[in-house]
């Protein structure tokens, strides 16, 4: 059970929690628990040394109640549950409710995805990459674009190259910077010697080249009242027609300093934001159609108090985020490769999908602000990729926002949405309900724009279920085989109103809030001799195994920290070791409480109103292997690639920390949709 408290004690709870637990002959010894916990952490938090500082401490050793999300650093704790707590708690309610309730019971297929770029395909593939690994050469663990991939994409959006420009002010972030692209073009970093000026013009790879730039003044933290001036200059001397030009700036996190001395908290923050320069360049660079990626050079360290440059791992392959960031920019140029051919159009594949499009909608309601009269309008981005008409041939990615409503290059519409402020809220009184119905209008506009982008392909739609809900009635399950309410004004499905031609062949309705999900606890395989033996993990495709009608497929991910820290495969966070703190590194002690434990995650995949002619469970494959194949990351996305792409149109816009929703629900929502 999770309870919320403040002030006095209980302030709300879940009134179908308290019956469950009724049920159990559950007394108000829980209850007594955590608000004895929540008063013994508020002192603790309260707790300040002679001279007035708040006291550095670590979360109290395990009770009978924990917190389950953190307050600050000093009390963190890890996500998941674990599987075997999950396997615990099926077997108490097997126990308490007997057959009055009936677990779910899935199946699968087996494996419907292919091998992704960095995966082996045979075993002497893998024996060569773990010998690499082993003598710290480079090896791809991302699953990187190929130069051919990333060039015929660039020259399907129109341009004739791409030009990277990095923008760094430390030695060390350059080096970085260096080896990040050289690695993975197959050139030797030793042969790339940028000119100190700037001026050097360095090729990667045919129709891709790389610009290496020092730029203090324009990425130091500050007011930055020349940095408008600082951008235009650095833009003008390598943007040429026919070039998309996109910025890999170094930056770090701004800090506490001797400035703020005296400031309150709220004061603090607000200070650090509007003095960050990496919100500040990225709004400078979309002015000018530039998309970018920004990489951490310095990292503070809250316990020691220090200050850490980050510097190139002794093995190739290690600078992880140097990778990532390269993929992420990729995406911000609007770069589809071939890798989404091979994911989505397989030889010989049980799964035949036509030749089609994918559109994600993403929306987001700001935060509510008194200065303003009204509910807040809501955000809406969405992205659709769009492959050849012919096997073989170069695919592109376009994008749209509500704040700049034309369908573009991705690279081009991210640039017009961040070169924009969010839209204000209005003094017209509508009220949040009215907000969410003039999403769905602005939603429809989209979809019919996008019917003159694509040409006659068909295309399925992709939206969260979970944070559109309010948007169309027509997509909850309890209007299944329902019309449209008369007295509701909201829109029954996205596209209602427009032509039977211009609608979706299906709408994908995903959902990835974990507290909604059927948690896998044990999976059992049946193998060719006929036994059947319990497997650890499983990351397939699962159905209901007596499949009614409209029922969803659920993708099952394993963690990525499986195989090293299993805490949760065997004990409960009951049983954690709350560690040890020490400036000693030798004396540190882990605290098995900050860490992730191993549960798997869960997605909710439901084909939705799918076209005759159309398969669910096609469709329902496509969208697994749209997050199984990423845009720029290592393993599977939250989202399928359009979906993520129109999300993080949203998350890298300069304002978004500062509009981002504070109702715990939207947390929830954009938390498990920004994770991996």
């Amino acid at each position: 059970m999770s309870v919320s408290l403040d002030g006095r004690g209980l302030r709300q709870t879940n009134k179908h929690a308290l019956e469950i637990l009724a049920k159990m002959s559950t007394d108000r010894s829980s209850l007594t628990a955590i608000e004895e916990r929540v008063t013994d952490e508020r002192n603790r938090l309260n707790a300040k040394d002679e001279n007035g500082k708040r006291i550095d401490i670590l979360t109290p050793p395990p009770g009978a109640i924990r917190p389950t999300m953190p307050k600050t650093d000093s009390f963190a704790v890890g996500t998941g549950a674990g599987i075997y707590h999950l396997s615990l708690l099926r077997d108490h309610v097997q126990r308490v409710f007997g057959n009055t309730a009936s677990l779910l019971d899935l199946k699968s297929k087996g494996n419907v995805f292919g091998k992704r770029a960095h995966e082996p395909a045979t075993a002497a593939q893998a024996k060569e990459k773990k010998q690499k690994k082993e003598d710290g050469e480079y090896v791809d663990l991302i699953g990187k674009p190929s130069p051919e991939g990333i060039h015929r994409s660039v020259e399907a959006a129109g341009y004739k190259k791409l030009r990277i420009l990095c923008l760094w002010y430390r030695e060390a972030t350059l080096t970085r910077m260096i080896h990040g692209l050289a690695h993975p073009y197959g050139l030797d970093p030793h042969d790339i010697d940028p000119d100190p000026s700037g001026e050097k013009t360095i090729p990667l790879a045919d129709g891709i080249e790389a610009v290496f730039c020092n730029a203090e003044a324009l990425l130091e933290h500050g007011p930055g009242t020349q940095r408008t001036a600082d951008a235009q200059t650095i833009i003008s001397k390598f943007a040429e027609p026919g070039v998309l030009l996109a910025a890999w700036c170094e930056t770090e996190i701004p800090v506490r300093g001797e400035e703020h001395e005296g400031m309150k908290s709220a004061e603090v923050k607000t200070a650090l934001a509007e003095n960050d320069a990496k919100h500040q360049v990225v709004r400078e660079l979309a002015k000018a159609a530039v998309p970018s990626q920004f990489l951490v050079g310095r990292e503070y360290d809250s316990f020691t108090k220090t200050f850490n440059i980050i510097k190139k791992p002794a093995k190739a392959f290690e600078d992880h985020r140097v990778y990532m960031g390269v993929l992420d920019l990729y995406r911000s140029c609007g770069v589809v490769d071939d890798r989404f051919e091979r994911a989505l159009y397989p030889d010989d594949d049980p799964y035949p999908l036509p030749r089609m499009a994918f559109c994600g909608i993403h929306i987001r309601k700001q935060a509510t602000d008194r200065k303003y009269k009204g509910a807040p309008k809501r955000i809406i981005t969405a992205s659709a990729i769009i492959p050849s008409p012919e096997p073989g041939g170069p695919w592109r990615m376009i994008g749209w926002s509500n704040i700049h409503p034309r369908w573009e290059h991705y690279a081009l519409a991210q640039s017009n949405f961040h070169a924009a402020n969010y839209p204000l809220h209005t003094e017209n009184g509508d009220s949040d309900f009215q907000r969410w119905a003039q999403a769905g209008d602005d939603v429809r506009t989209a979809l019919q724009e996008l019917h003159d982008e694509l040409d006659g392909l068909p295309y399925a739609l992709m939206i969260d279920g979970h944070a559109s809900r309010r948007v169309w009635p027509g997509l909850h399950n309890n209007k299944q085989g329902l019309g449209k309410d008369p007295d509701d004004p909201r829109l029954w499905l996205p596209a209602s109103g427009l032509p039977p031609s211009w609608n979706p062949v299906g709408i994908i309705r995903m959902n990835c809030a974990q507290a909604e999900m059927p948690r896998l606890v044990a999976v059992t395989e049946k193998q060719k001799n006929g036994k059947t033996v319990p497997l650890k993990t499983s990351s397939d495709l699962y159905y209901p195994e007596d499949r009614p009608e409209g029922h969803p497929w659920f993708l099952f991910t394993e963690p990525r920290n499986y195989g090293k820290k299993r805490h949760g495969q065997w004990k409960t966070r009951w049983r954690a070791k709350p560690g040890k703190a020490s400036k000693n590194a030798d004396e540190r002690k882990e605290n098995e409480l900050n860490s992730p434990w191993y549960s798997m995650t869960t997605r909710e995949i439901t084909p939705m109103h799918t076209r005759d002619g159309y398969d669910r469970e096609i469709l329902a494959v496509a969208a697994a292997r749209l997050s199984h194949q990423a845009l720029s990351w290592a393993d599977r996305t939250r989202y399928p690639a359009p979906l993520h792409a129109a999300l993080q149109m949203d998350l890298g816009h300069p304002q978004f920390r500062r509009s981002e929703p504070k109702d715990h629900e939207s947390i929830e929502i954009l938390k498990e949709a920004s994770g991996y």
